[in-house]
């Protein structure tokens, strides 16, 4: 298991740098061969259905932690009849997201009509229907996911992603340059989506043996498991609220040029966001143990998160420190005149999250004792607030 969490820690240090990568040169050299308006409608769309996969959120997670729970209390015959029960919720899921999205797809004339034009819309209407198609696979993948990483099979997991970054950054070099449309991206993503899906399937079942077996219907497993999922869920709605619902509003009030200004800090900020929950993410089975066999006072515990809270906040706030100093030459020097607003708005996101992000691996806690409702009561009440915020 050390070995496991060790190695995927590092494997997701290197898709951070992967990701800055990306971010750093491929986001400008989109903008550049699509340009600012067509990049501004891929971002806008990508951003409302994104919104949609909300509902898919807890699905992995949330069969990372039941797996991870039986196995630590050697219970793994369990488990396969656990994953049917976690397919069924899945469908439900899916059947939400497929009405939501159908719904909304004639809404996009209403929605889009005043602030795109013509072709813009045309082309929002093209992308939506792949980015549907690409947010059903999505939802598959989380199912696999989420049973591999309770299996703490993390050097696989997170090294499939490294695999797949590079993939696309590769694809998106050639095929965007040749075609220069924002449809190329959606129809790659949707290409090593399906891929992934497959080779992901057959690890599961050949190298990890995992069974999804039906016993017995087990109502309490089910209600629990569903509840956790949907705590889970509007957890998640949150940060999307607070992250991709400006880009809706502010591709409906204003034009896809804002959106592509406010989408590359936010493109920052997600990068400082990854950089802790590269540790975090992979502590939920360890958390699990860690509390099965800790004492009343849950030393071991506290003794986690200060472990792992004093590395984030070394790296976090060396990194919020730096861009303060150095953000704005490096804005002017990657993206060129014109974004000065991204350096303001990314200090704006930047610091408030700081301490917030340094001890995310308390929320691992969470949800290992199954105690994320209050937190998600919160926050819930907070991403309203924010909303009503970002509108005026």
């Amino acid at each position: 298991m050390n070995k496991q969490i060790k190695i995927g820690a590092i494997i997701s240090y290197v898709l951070i740098i992967l990701n800055a990568t990306y971010g750093l040169f491929l986001t400008p050299f989109m903008i550049g061969q699509l340009g600012e308006s067509s990049y501004g409608v891929y971002k806008t769309i990508s951003s409302l259905t994104a919104s949609f996969m909300v509902l898919d959120s807890g699905v992995g997670a949330g069969i990372m932690r039941y797996v991870a729970k039986y196995r630590a209390d050697k219970e793994e015959e369990k488990i396969p009849n656990f994953l049917f029960m976690s397919g069924v919720q899945v469908s439900i899921i899916c059947s939400a997201i497929l009405i939501l999205t159908v719904s909304a797809y004639f809404m996009l004339d209403s929605i889009y009509g005043a602030s795109l034009t013509v072709a813009e819309l045309a082309e929002a209407k093209i992308l939506y229907i792949f980015l549907a198609i690409v947010m059903v696979a999505h939802m598959v993948e989380h199912y696999i996911n989420g049973i591999i990483t309770g299996y703490n099979r993390f050097i696989f997991a997170n090294g499939s992603r490294v695999i797949r970054l590079i993939l696309r950054i590769l694809a998106i070099i050639l095929f965007v340059s040749i075609f220069k449309s924002s449809v190329a991206l959606v129809v790659i993503d949707l290409c090593i989506t399906v891929t992934f899906i497959l080779i992901e399937t057959l690890y599961l079942s050949k190298k990890i043996g995992v069974k999804i077996k039906y016993t017995h219907w087990d109502s309490a497993v089910f209600k629990e498991s569903f509840v956790y999922v949907m705590l889970m869920f509007f957890g998640t709605l949150t940060a999307q609220v607070n992250g991709n619902i400006t880009n809706v509003l502010t591709g409906a009030f204003i034009g896809s040029a804002a959106v592509t200004v406010y989408s590359v800090a936010m493109l920052i900020y997600n990068m400082y966001m990854n950089l802790s929950t590269a540790i975090s993410g992979v502590m939920l089975p360890t958390v699990t143990m860690t509390l099965k066999n800790d004492d009343e006072k849950y030393t071991n515990t506290l003794g986690l998160v200060v472990q792992t809270g004093r590395i984030q906040f070394l790296l976090l706030g060396a990194v919020a420190i730096g861009f303060v100093i150095l953000g704005m030459p490096f804005i002017n020097v990657w993206l060129g005149d014109g974004y000065g607003d991204v350096y303001i708005l990314t200090i704006i996101l930047l610091f408030p999250a700081l301490l917030e992000l340094c001890i995310n691996v308390c929320l691992s806690i969470l949800r290992a004792k199954n105690k994320i409702g209050f937190r998600t009561l919160v926050i819930a009440i907070s991403a309203v607030i924010n909303l009503v915020f970002i509108i005026i």
